[in-house]
Parts: C-alpha cells; structure tokens; sequence
C-alpha cells in the first residue's frame, strides 16, 4: 500500500505542473478569443465531469480519499494558472489596459455583481462617473462612457457597431429588440412598423383610453384616500400590453389584484439586477431551473408561449374562414420572444415613467397647473392631436424621461473591429459600450441646472438645454423604440385626463423619496412606492 501511495504522490507533481500550464494554455488558446457566454453551462459541467473523471481514474486501486485530495489539489492548479494568465493579461496586456477604473473590474465583470446585488447599477456606474471621468473601464472588455457623443456614435446612421452579447438574454427565443443580426432586425423590424403604423394607430389609441377611464374610475371611487399609484401604474400599463401583445388584457384594473404571470415575471426582473451585466453567469443561472428565481423566468416564457399560441390559433382560424391576410411569422420562437419583450419593454417603462411624471406633479403643484390649462384648452380630453401639442405638459414628459430613465444604464453595443472613435478618444475593436442616460441626463454640459426639474427647458427656455441632440430617451437610429408613439399616446392620455379631473398630492406621511431612493435598475426601472391622494375639482 505504501509503494502505491508513494507512486500516487510521485507523478502528483508532474501533473500539477501540466495542471497549471494546462489552465495557461486554455486562456491563451481559447478563452481569450471569442464569445463564450452561451457556452457556460456546457464549460461548466465539461469541468464537472472532467473533474469527476480524474478522481475515478486515480481511485481504481481503492484509494479513494487520497485519489480524491491529489484530483483536488489539480483542479485547483489548474484553476490557478487559468486565473492568473487572465489576470495578467487583462491588467498588463489587453488593448483597454490604458482606460481607468477600479482595478478588480478590470479583471472580471464578478466584481460588477458583487456592487450590484442592491440593483441600483444607474448610481454605481454614476459614482464611478465623478470619480474617473467619461471614460471608464467596468469590465475587462467594456468601457463605460459618459459622454453625450456615444449615443449617435453607437446607434447613429452610420455606426457599425453591433448589440453586445447581453442581447442573447431570451436564447433560444428571440425577439425584434433582441437580434444581434443587423439584417435579422431590419427585417422584422419592418413588419412591426406596418403593425403599428398611423393606420392602426386610431384603434389602438381608443383601447389605451378605455383602459385609462377604468383606471381613472378607481381613483373616482377613492373618494380622496391614499393610493400606492406605483401600483396601479403598473396595472395600467400591464393591462394595455396584454390588450396589445395578445388582444386580452390581464384585467388588473378591474381585479384590483396582481395577475400571477405578471408576479413571476417582476420576480423573474429581479434576476437582471444583479447579473445584467454578465450574460455568462446568467446563462450559468438558466441552467439551474430549480432556482426560485429561474424557475418563475421559465413558468413566465411558457405563459407568454401559451398566449402567443392561442394567438396563432385564432389567426389560423381567420385565414381559413374570414380570408384575413396573416402578418404573423412562423417562426415560433421569435413570435414568444417578442410577446416577451413587448409587455416587458411596453409594460415597465410606461410605468415607472407614469409613476415620475405624477411624483413631480404632486411635488410641483405649479406645473400640474399649468397642464390643467392647457388640457382644459382642448374640445375635449380624447383629442390625440390636440394632446401632441400641448407644450407645458410635453416638456413635463420630456423632462421626467431626462431624469428618470426608464432604461437607465441598458443599451450595450459592442465596437467593430476596426474600432470606434468617440469624442475623440480611440476604443478599440470588440469592445462593450456603454451610455448610461442616467448620468449623461444630468450632465452640466448639457443641461444648466441638470439637477431640477425645469419642463420649460422644452420649450420657452431652450437656453437651459446645451446640446439637443444628447437627449434620446427612445434611442436613435434601427435601433430607436418601435412604440414610440403608443406608449407616448398613452401617457399623455393618462396624464391629461387625471390632471383635469384631480389635484394630485402626496399623501399624509409621504414625501416622494422612496419613489427615487427605493428605484431598482433590472435593465428598465423599477420605481419605489409612491402614495397619492386624488381630489376631485369641482
């Protein structure tokens, strides 16, 4: 026995050495190059069973603890000599060596986690902002720029930059504002702007507003109470994307109660708080569907599956009986990756958006006033054009969208290969950017006093705003929001019809803090509680 422990621990060391050499060569040969993120699951089980392998093969002979402690002490070499390769290359050798920043997120995006379990990424990368300037290095291969030129130079007419690999989130579904492929999109792309073109617009317009009435007759009842209005935003918003996304609504306006689906995908967000910013780790997390967590992310993609087939169903139908021309793909997996990201992006960001727009309302009573006057202006509240025009009340939207986001670090892109030139600074090929309109919003170059809420900067004070072109919330370019125009129909709706119906003030207790302070950045922004109490006027 002692003559095999002895032979076990006399090539123990020429294996640790090949170890380590082995993790060298599998960064420099492999995990160097490339896209490596949808692999992670398949990497991390080939280690397991790898792993497993090594300690069966050293334990033939019976000995199986220390067989056990020598494929350990092996692993972990490996482990070591991958690691340090990539911590030596990334800090000494990699093209973004150059560009500051803290020095942990240099070398692994695991660093970005661990100041983000709080989801509150808009303040971390604003902290990092005033700290290291527009220039900022956040994770190996990604830099973080707060500067006003990114925006047009990532998503202008004439970059060639491509969506970064955060965009393979929904895998192997897929939707419009999920493709990577430039040509992919621009094809669906087209199909959904004759779906939502000024044709259509007049019918989807009269369903926002029964929605809204059924939201404004619950205030109504209230008779002067407070109301948790982040909730029933929500509600609101849900409701008219479940009427868009699958002509059937999910009633929580009328149920005065949260749909279940609507339940787990909030909690499903709440995994791209943390992880957002790292599509390895979560696609490693995906992989696990025993996790709380994954486990409401999966049962709410195969609700969204089961709506987006009734769908189908129903259009099949029409084809055959009615002669109704089809404008529905085939294509299974985009049709349920779109119905995801439709009540997600239509959803949340009309929300949280709805929820500022009546914080600073009740805050600022003056300009809750003046878009009084102006809705009381109107033939009538339902008149869409009329709302178009009314200046105080667009510059209230305009001014909410600068300060509060509804996408308020999202976007990524990633640089050609030939690199990308931004305000003068060179970033180099494959490279992550990002524009956080958080900060960027609030930048003194670009607004004068950035910090308060002035809607006259829109339009009777111009010399407030510096740089027009920097303020972008539905994007530029392809890659601008398809439902620009429904969901501005449908907050300007909203806002006329309960702001000439009601004085808006916070409720008693309340100050408004928590709806900024509590604010959750889960790729959208998710606003804290925000308690209101409607008056009617007489």
């Amino acid at each position: 026995m002692n003559a095999l422990i002895s032979l076990l621990y006399g090539t123990l060391h020429t294996e640790i050495l090949l170890a380590a050499v082995a993790g060298v060569i599998s960064h420099i040969g492999f995990y160097k190059h490339g896209e490596h993120h949808m692999k992670a699951p398949l990497l991390f089980w080939l280690h397991v069973v790898l792993f497993s392998l090594t300690v069966y093969g050293k334990s033939v002979n019976g000995y199986f603890y220390q067989s056990f402690k020598a494929s350990m002490i092996i692993s972990t070499v490996y482990l070591l000599g991958l690691l340090a390769s990539i911590v030596v290359y990334r800090r000494f050798f990699h093209r973004l060596r150059s560009f500051p920043g803290p020095t942990l997120a240099s070398i692994t995006k695991l660093w970005h986690v661990a100041h983000s379990l709080d989801s509150q990424n808009h303040l971390l990368l604003d902290g990092l902002y005033k700290k290291y300037g527009d220039f900022v290095r956040t994770g190996p291969s990604e830099i973080t720029v707060f500067n006003q030129e990114a925006t047009w130079a990532i998503n202008g007419p004439s970059n060639n930059c491509t969506k970064a690999a955060w965009y393979d989130i929904l895998l192997p579904l897929y939707a419009l504002n999920t493709i990577r492929s430039k040509q992919q999109h621009d094809q669906r792309r087209r199909a959904w702007e004759q779906a939502i073109s000024f044709k259509t617009m007049s019918g989807y317009e009269e369903r926002i507003q029964s929605h809204g009435v059924k939201l404004e007759k619950h205030i109504a009842s209230t008779a002067g109470e407070s109301i948790n209005m982040t909730q029933w935003f929500y509600f609101l918003a849900f409701d008219v994307m479940g009427d868009f996304a699958f002509a059937k609504s999910f009633n929580m306006l009328e149920s005065k109660e949260w749909h279940y689906a609507v339940v787990l995908l909030r909690r499903a967000l709440g995994l791209l708080g943390p992880v957002s910013s790292v599509p390895w780790l979560a696609q490693l997390a995906f992989s696990f569907p025993v996790i709380p967590i994954i486990r409401d992310w999966n049962r709410m993609i195969a609700w969204c599956a089961e709506r987006m087939a009734e769908q189908i169903q129903i259009s099949s139908w029409l084809i055959r009986h009615a002669k109704v021309k089809s404008t529905l793909s085939n294509d299974k997996p985009l049709l349920n990756g779109d119905s995801v990201a439709l009540i997600v992006a239509g959803s949340d960001t009309v929300a949280s958006t709805m929820v500022n727009i009546f914080y600073r309302l009740a805050i600022y009573p003056k300009h809750a006033e003046k878009v009084r006057q102006e809705v009381n202006s109107l033939s009538s509240v339902y008149d869409i054009q009329g709302l178009k025009n009314l200046e105080h009340m667009n510059g209230v939207i305009n001014e909410v969208l600068r300060l509060h986001p509804s996408v308020p670090t999202g976007g990524y892109r990633e640089t050609p290969p030939e690199g990308l030139d931004i305000a003068g600074t060179w970033i180099p090929g494959n490279t992550t950017i990002i524009a956080p309109r958080y900060t960027i919003g609030r930048l003194e170059r670009l607004y004068k006093q950035p910090e308060e809420f002035i809607p006259e900067r829109w339009y009777s004070r111009p010399e407030l705003v510096l740089d027009k072109k920097s303020f972008n919330p539905f994007n530029i370019g392809r890659y601008s929001c398809i439902g620009k125009n429904l969901a501005l129909a449908e907050i300007r709706f909203v806002t006329a019809l309960l702001v000439s119906k009601y004085h808006i003030t916070l409720a008693p207790g309340e100050d408004g803090i928590s709806v900024w302070k509590d604010m959750k950045d889960q790729f959208t922004a998710v606003p804290g509680k925000l308690e209101l109490v409607f008056t009617p006027i007489h």
